[in-house]
């Protein structure tokens, strides 16, 4: 099956980013029956893989309650092929993990998501439960070996029906101090493992794309809800009166937003704003996808160095949120050798949603020379580590290599080919033993992406000032062009007669680093702003930031609002007036439009809020104290 089809078919089929638990009058011993009374409530269905990848036969269903002591789930698993231990016991038993299993990852702390619960449970009544700190330094991850919960189980097989059901009551305090309360929000991921060594099946409720399930910056999130029945909202957030700009599903008209769970619930002409929890008035402002910025440079720490002297890469929260960034793709600072310590590093612990595009080389952006070491660029090691980690590693990264050979271009393609994901090019040094032309008309694949589109560096415009036909012919076969801003890398001379002419980038992105951030390039919407004011309309802006760089890196559930897609969501502001914008060599183009962030959203949660229009004024609180709100907020930290 194609392989753009197939994640199209992922994302129409994606679990739910919340579980709701709902309360229970009073306590009761685990039994294991998905038909008692206390189980008549809603849970959440999943029948993926660790990867988001559909696994016929392996369907499961979770359904939460909770009262003021306990938290309780109940497990019911349809299964193929039972893995069992030998000799069971109800002792805790180590490396339960190697059998049919199903498992709870559950932690408070929404700021410190190292810090969880692991509760594991098979069909016959063995259990082990860990207490885990992914950050420890010594990558143990485990706090105390032997830490007890004190949790209680009970579990059964129907083997008739092909099915195993486990019931598990966890004691609050096991998981943490606090009293739990209604509309708390815990973190939470839930899973399976099924089979034996020939035909292990790792299932995620939410996927972790990578090997292993201690993936923290995957979880999902668990409400704290009333009574089944009890009054409650239909949806968390009504973003309300705005104009929506969705490409995929060619939307540009005044819409309401309605999201519920982390997920875009309706996109209607209106929606009763008594049916939302939280109401946010966006009149007068466009509502978009969350934008995903296909060049960045966030391994944050890391000591690469990239093309310049010291250390470019910044943390990626503290940039893409507040311009309505919610995914950015790290396009080459580690390589296949240095990918696991960056995913540890930046990705597994920020806000922002982080890919990559892996390095050629191995060993990343360390410096101009160790991106030269054609020793360390192995296309076989590179797509074993890609597979490795897939959905999270979109890609692969050639940049600044010097070289008068395609050595560089060739082994990144034939990793890409390998691993079947797309190849991004920073051409380097332009040497006329490898023109340009010949990388964009022979060398890469229709697919492939070409960065830095306007540098002043790239043959694009002949003595009549025309954009050259090649540049017309390789976008015909499919290669695709982005803009890659950087602190060097963009010119009016090149973008204004390409703009004019119609050789638009196919995607916008900033390549943000130390060495761009302060200067002309600034952040995401700046740069948005200057192909707005160079002739671009803004539906075409928000289609290059959105859902034409989601599909360039084959993530086909990002980059749009239809009912299921995640609620990364950008709204933005169309000034008018007089301003300035500056290319790369210092030269200044005046405009009369800009764009500006007013809100991120991630997953459902506001993150960035410039103007605090999710706020009530202070006037009218009285004597107030945090107005945090768990369900909708993750920019003020709760009380604790």
């Amino acid at each position: 099956m194609n392989r753009l089809l197939t994640i199209a078919m992922l994302a129409a089929t994606a679990p739910a980013q919340m579980l709701t638990t709902w309360r229970a009058e009073s306590d009761w011993k685990p039994a294991a029956d998905p038909s008692a009374a206390v189980w008549k409530v809603e849970g959440v269905r999943t029948s993926h893989d660790r990867y988001g990848r559909l696994v016929p036969g392996a369907d499961t269903e979770i359904r939460s309650r909770w009262t003021g002591g306990h938290l309780y789930f109940l497990f019911s698993a349809r299964y193929q092929n039972l893995h069992l231990k030998p000799d069971p016991t109800r002792e805790e038993t180590w490396g339960l993990w190697d059998y049919d299993v199903a498992e709870i990852f559950i932690g408070w702390e929404l700021d410190r998501i190292g810090r969880y619960k692991e509760f594991e449970v098979s069909p016959q009544n063995e259990f082990v439960d860990l207490d885990v700190d992914y950050f420890k330094a010594d990558k143990s991850y485990m706090v105390d070996w032997k830490w007890n919960g004190g949790i209680e189980y009970q579990s059964r097989i129907d083997r008739d029906a092909k099915m195993w059901y486990s019931e598990i009551r966890i004691p609050w305090k096991a998981i943490d101090q606090r009293v739990p309360k209604l509309n708390n929000e815990l973190r939470l991921n839930l899973y399976r493992i099924e089979g034996g060594p020939a035909n292990r099946k790792f299932l995620a409720w939410r996927p972790v794309y990578g090997p292993s399930f201690h993936a923290p910056q995957a979880f999902g999130r668990l409400r704290l809800a009333g009574a089944p029945g009890a009054a409650r909202k239909k949806y968390d957030v009504i973003l309300k009166g705005g104009t929506v700009l969705d490409p995929k599903n060619a939307i540009q008209q005044r819409r309401d937003v309605g999201i519920h769970g982390g997920a875009v619930a309706a996109v209607e002409p209106s929606i009763d704003p008594a049916l939302g929890y939280k109401v946010i008035d966006v009149t007068g402002l466009y509502v978009t996808p969350g934008f995903i910025d296909l060049h960045v440079h966030v391994a944050n720490g890391s000591g690469l160095l990239g093309s310049l002297p010291i250390d470019q890469n910044v943390y990626a929260d503290s940039h893409t949120l507040r311009s309505g960034v919610t995914t950015a793709v790290d396009a080459g600072t580690s390589g296949w050798r240095s990918f696991p310590e960056f995913k540890r590093r930046a990705i597994d612990v920020a806000v922002t949603r982080i890919l990559a595009l892996l390095n050629i080389v191995g060993a990343g952006q360390a410096g101009p020379e160790p991106e030269q070491n054609v020793a360390d660029m192995d296309p076989a090691a590179a797509a074993k580590v890609v597979e490795q980690f897939k959905g999270t590693i979109v890609g692969i990264k050639t940049a600044h290599y010097r070289g008068p050979e395609w050595v560089a271009v060739e082994r990144a393609v034939e990793a890409g080919r390998a691993a079947s994901v797309p190849v991004m090019v920073d051409f380097g040094l332009f040497h006329p033993a490898r023109p340009f032309q010949q990388l964009v008309g022979e060398k890469l694949r229709p697919g492939d992406m070409y960065t830095h589109t306007y540098v002043a560096s790239v043959p694009m415009l002949d003595d009549q000032g025309r954009v050259m036909p090649y540049l017309f012919e390789a976008r015909k076969r499919g290669v695709k062009f982005d803009a890659g801003h950087g602190g060097g890398s963009f010119a009016f001379r090149q973008a204004a007669p390409a703009i004019q002419q119609g050789f638009y980038p196919d995607s916008i992105s900033t390549d943000l680093h130390t060495g761009s951030m302060n200067g002309p390039m600034n952040n995401m919407l700046n740069v948005a702003s200057k192909f707005l004011n160079l002739g671009m309309s803004l539906p075409d802006l928000i289609a290059r930031m959105t859902w034409n760089p989601a599909r360039q890196i084959q993530r086909e559930d990002l980059g749009h609002l239809s009912p299921g897609a995640l609620a990364d969501i950008a709204v933005i502001r169309l000034e008018e007036g007089n301003f300035g914008f500056v290319d790369v060599l210092g030269a200044r183009m005046q405009g009369n439009r800009r764009l500006s962030c007013e809100l991120t959203m991630r997953e459902g949660k506001v993150v960035f809020d410039l103007n605090g229009i999710t706020r009530s004024d202070f006037r009218g609180l009285g004597q107030y104290t945090s107005q945090a709100d768990p369900v909708w907020d993750r920019v003020l930290s709760p009380p604790r």
